[in-house]
């Protein structure tokens, strides 16, 4: 059993409270201390300290050898009102927002919210499969919005009976999703660098989150019969910038590097550490979220429509709770090519 900590005590006074607010102000009987701690894997001393101190703020009412009850009056209007809207990025055991997420984030909680829905970030405290689908059906949400979810895990939240909108995550085109065209948009910067003569480009980062836009780029040198070797392809995101280094300093002609996620000029300040000529030889790749240099860099960059993404999003969501749960037809979101 899991050791008393905080992330556990806001679980379960997260789960009472929503309890509580979704009573449709009536007084309901809560779950017993030996229950929530079934529920949540936590020892007694965990949930009574929650139990207590709702108790205290008066949110639940305790009646001796009957068990706990939600108070009415603490019921939130707005919460019965309002459908219950958690979103979750990535594996929800993130700490920071990166640029890109952050963005896109904070565009789409402003859209949600005058949509209007309730929203809830939703934070994990595991990532084996089992656990986190637990933990996610546990908050009693109406929705689901998923930034950047594994596949396998929207299925089965979907199959456990929670609508989940699966946004620029891995899923195929299935209704209730939406993603960024970042495949066709890797195929149109492909065949710009072949249009000005670049041969050897580098790929930082080749994982699965990369995949579509790598692919895309790909695609392009192959239709023009151009080869690209698996030398020039780096899945790390750490330790990438000195193995790039020695293709340089070896002789291979770099002169693209095609950089998802670098965006405080660590790649470009590493280029001109190595050859101050960098700029005029070498093209990036990148978001244009990401720092230009001073030293000027030829930059071939694709734009977040992160306006788009929240306003597609949300009608998504205003599909899904007002049509008996069923899901809006997948889209796909093209990507602008902004040269610099």
């Amino acid at each position: 059993m899991s050791s008393p900590c905080i992330t556990e005590y806001m679980k379960i006074r997260r789960y009472i409270m929503n309890l509580v607010c979704r009573s449709g102000g009536k007084s309901i009987l809560l779950p017993t201390v030996q229950e929530l701690c079934d529920r949540f894997d936590v020892s007694r001393p965990t949930v009574c300290k929650a139990m207590k101190e709702l108790t205290q703020q008066g949110y639940v009412i305790a009646k001796r050898g009957v068990g706990s009850f939600s108070n009415s009056s603490q019921a939130s209007s707005e919460l019965q009102m309002r459908a219950l809207v958690g979103l979750l990025l990535g594996d929800g055991m993130g700490i920071y927002l990166a640029r890109y997420y952050g963005i896109i984030l904070g565009e789409m909680i402003k859209q949600l919210v005058a949509a209007p829905v309730i929203v809830q970030q939703i934070t994990l405290g595991s990532i084996i499969p089992e656990t986190v689908q637990k933990e996610i059906l546990g908050e009693q949400l109406n929705l689901l919005v998923w930034i950047s979810g594994r596949a396998e895990q929207v299925a089965a939240l979907r199959a456990a009976g929670l609508p989940v909108l699966s946004i620029l995550g891995e899923t195929e085109q299935l209704p209730g999703t939406l993603r960024l065209g970042y495949e066709a948009w890797g195929y149109h910067c492909g065949n710009l660098l072949i249009e000005e003569g670049r041969k050897c480009p580098v790929f930082l980062q080749d994982d699965r989150a990369n995949a579509a836009l790598y692919k895309g780029i790909r695609r392009a040198y192959s239709e023009a019969g151009l080869p690209l070797y698996p030398a020039l392809s780096f899945e790390e995101s750490f330790g990438v910038l000195p193995k790039l280094g020695e293709l340089i300093r070896g002789g291979v002609p770099v002169d693209a590097v095609c950089n998802p996620m670098l965006g405080c000029n660590q790649l470009t300040d590493f280029l001109m550490g190595l050859d101050p000529s960098m700029p005029k030889k070498c093209a990036i790749v990148q978001c244009t979220l990401s720092d230009r240099h001073p030293a000027g860099f030829h930059e071939i960059c694709f734009d977040i429509p992160a306006e788009e993404v929240a306003s597609k999003t949300v009608s998504m969501v205003q599909h899904a709770l007002h049509e008996n749960g069923g899901y809006a037809p997948a889209e796909e979101i093209s990507l602008a090519t902004v040269i610099r």
